[in-house]
């Protein structure tokens, strides 16, 4: 009989077949290689042993006794092998657990183990498990072993800098120990050159800087900046930049290279890393301040999502600030930063009025009254501020100093006040209680009535003044209102002060029966449009009067010298 099927389906079920008899020696190799035991590893019994001793050490119910207990039995397994078991994925843990829960004789036996050979502390610390034990042995010996730890980095601070594990374990020492403590290792950034100024640990009095050094060998600038420039390159390669002491050494090395060098850097920068401390958002406002449109845009964007946090910062605030106020393309600005400042976060408990929280912060508020009153910038920065954010930054093109910005500043103003005037109005109307009890708010407060003469902010503060008498007796409400008064002074319609005297037209005189109410009403009297009358209804034998009473007197002699 002749088979229906096909010689191809016949090809294709004869080789699923398995072959039959003996197996060849292909088939004997790959057997034996699947079946040869693993390769053992060092201490692997040691190691099985430590780790079920470890799971019952970690537990917190355990008692001291129990702890001793185990600790016992496991710092003798451990002994003269540590530095090995150290370095195993998943023993490090192991040697760490003598260091949380060992006696001081107990750390100070192993901590002399591990540094007995430097070459394997070095390992220690760029391991991407066993650096969590040098994390541990900063954190239980900085007090009693400070000088053998910190002896046992000389040398290799400029290969850990830049490592993208060992770089944390200098966080942690650079935050562990004092500036003094840690000078002669922190020298080693500056370049093999300066390093003998730090042979020894006492050799250096204070913490180190770039222009320390370059002051103290001012032939060896040129490569001493080289130095450091080529570690923070490195390093922000390797995304380092939210180090703190990593933060510490940009900002040094922006500071002193000239502005072309700053711009080349701001190409590649994140500066959203860069929020967590002072001299990161130094280094940030200096980046902003020299760096393109197309850099900064691409700022904004990396911000995103950060910005509220960033503004509350005490410190990364300038960054956000230095953005606003240099970038031209303010449809940028409005779409990546002002508008998650208007929106409120999922959290928030005023979803109402998201900018409230911004209003009211000493720093934060800063960005509102800098575009609100540009005139009274000089005040409104200390003089730390103003050295961040210092005016007009220029670089120089074709042997020229170019502004870094193209557009005028009051443009920009207008433009993003434009944006942000029915979120700042709508915060005024519905907070201004909360406003008013708020020195950064009261400024707020004043700086939006005087640039937008709204009438709806008017009526609420009024209102407020109504409901709440207590404000005009209250530290921060009575130069609230007063400042809001005085902002009068330059405006025909005087539309808050016009509002006040009609709805305290009768009871003008109780608000003078206090020394900060003399003060609101001293205020009014300033006032051109409504001072006659103002004058009218206050009974000058009565504030003489009380210039003989006890207390504050200043705001009765104020007004008295007014009417």
């Amino acid at each position: 009989m002749v088979s229906n099927s096909s010689p191809k389906a016949s090809a294709k079920t004869s080789t699923k077949r398995p072959a039959q008899g003996k197996p060849n020696a292909s088939n004997k190799k790959a057997k034996t290689t699947t079946t040869a035991p693993p390769r053992q590893r060092r201490h692997a019994d040691v190691v099985e042993e430590a780790k079920v001793l470890w799971n019952k050490l970690r537990v917190k119910t355990n008692t001291p006794k129990q702890t001793r207990e185990l600790l016992d039995q496991l710092i003798p397994l451990i002994q003269n092998k540590a530095c090995q078991i150290a370095l195993q994925h998943d023993a490090s843990r192991v040697v760490q657990a003598v260091f949380q829960f060992g006696s001081p004789e107990e750390r100070a036996s192993l901590l002399k183990e591990l540094l007995e050979d430097g070459t394997t502390f070095l390992e220690l610390c760029k391991s991407q498990y066993a650096h969590f034990l040098v994390l541990k042995v900063i954190k239980y010996c900085h007090k009693e072993h400070a000088e053998q730890i910190l002896k046992a980095f000389r040398g290799h601070m400029s290969k850990l800098a830049v490592h993208a594990v060992g770089a944390r374990v200098l966080e942690s020492l650079f935050t562990t120990f004092t500036s003094k403590q840690t000078a002669f290792l922190k020298q080693e950034f500056y370049g093999p050159h300066v390093t003998i100024f730090a042979s020894e640990q006492s050799a250096l009095e204070e913490a180190p800087t770039l222009r320390k050094n370059i002051e103290k060998l001012p032939e060896k600038k040129d490569k001493t900046i080289a130095a450091i420039g080529s570690l923070v390159n490195k390093g922000a390669k390797k995304m380092l930049c939210g180090l703190t002491f990593f933060q510490e050494l940009m900002f040094e090395y922006l500071s002193e290279v000239d502005p072309k060098e700053i711009r080349a850097f701001a190409a590649t920068a994140e500066i959203v890393h860069l929020t967590s401390s002072r001299p990161g958002a130094q280094a940030g406002a200096l980046l902003v301040s020299y760096g393109t449109a197309k850099d900064r845009k691409r700022m904004l964007k990396s911000l995103k999502g950060f910005t509220r946090s960033a503004l509350l910062h005490p410190d990364a605030y300038l960054m956000i600030i230095r953005l606003v106020e240099l970038t031209d393309d303010t449809v940028s600005v409005q779409k990546n930063l002002l508008n998650e400042l208007v929106t409120a976060p999922p959290e928030s408990e005023n979803q109402d009025s998201p900018l409230l929280e911004l209003a009211v912060g000493i720093n934060s508020s800063k960005l509102f009254r800098m575009l609100l009153a540009p005139e009274s910038r000089q005040k409104l920065f200390d003089p730390f501020e103003h050295s961040v954010l210092f005016e007009n930054p220029k670089i120089k093109e074709d042997g020229e100093d170019v502004p870094t910005c193209k557009k005028e500043a009051s443009l920009r103003r207008q433009e993003l006040l434009k944006f942000l005037r029915e979120p700042l109005e709508q915060l005024c109307t519905k907070h201004a209680l909360a406003l008013m009890n708020s020195q950064p708010g009261s400024y707020v407060l004043r700086d939006v009535y005087a640039a937008f003469r709204s009438n709806e902010v008017a009526k609420a503060a009024v209102e407020v003044c109504r409901q709440e008498s207590s404000i005009l007796d209250d530290f921060y409400g009575h130069l609230s209102i007063k400042n809001i008064i005085l902002s009068d002074l330059g405006d025909s319609e005087a539309l808050f002060s016009t509002m006040f005297i009609e709805a305290f037209s009768d009871d003008l005189i109780k608000v003078c029966e206090t020394n900060r109410g003399a003060f609101i009403v001293e205020a009014l009297c300033k006032v051109p449009t409504i001072q006659t009358l103002v004058k009218k209804k206050i009974d000058k034998k009565k504030i003489q009067q009380k210039l003989q009473g006890k207390g504050s007197i200043a705001g009765f002699k104020a007004l008295l010298a007014v009417l």
